[in-house]
């Protein structure tokens, strides 16, 4: 069994890697669906590194607040490349 400060360090790494690489792609064009997938990975691990078991009802919860962001932001982009509207 890990200790807080164990699980601490552990999430402290996943996030800035994941920080990192949502960085990288986060310029790109259509990159939210990319980002939406890496956050839902980083939201897994740092539950794993704190030992914390996901109910369905957590996992649903998640999807669909990834989901709503995605579609949110989707649509922005997709108004961004319309003339005149974006």
């Amino acid at each position: 069994m890990k200790t807080l400060v164990n699980a601490r360090l552990e999430a402290k790494q996943i996030v800035n890697k994941w920080t990192l690489c949502n960085g990288i792609v986060g310029w790109l064009p259509g990159s939210i669906l990319i980002l939406s997938g890496t956050d839902w990975v980083m939201i897994r691990s740092v539950a794993k590194a704190f030992e914390v078991q996901l109910t369905e009802n957590n996992l649903f919860e998640i999807k669909s607040i990834l989901s709503a962001i995605v579609l949110g932001k989707g649509m922005n982009e997709l108004l961004l490349f319309l003339p005149g509207v974006g």
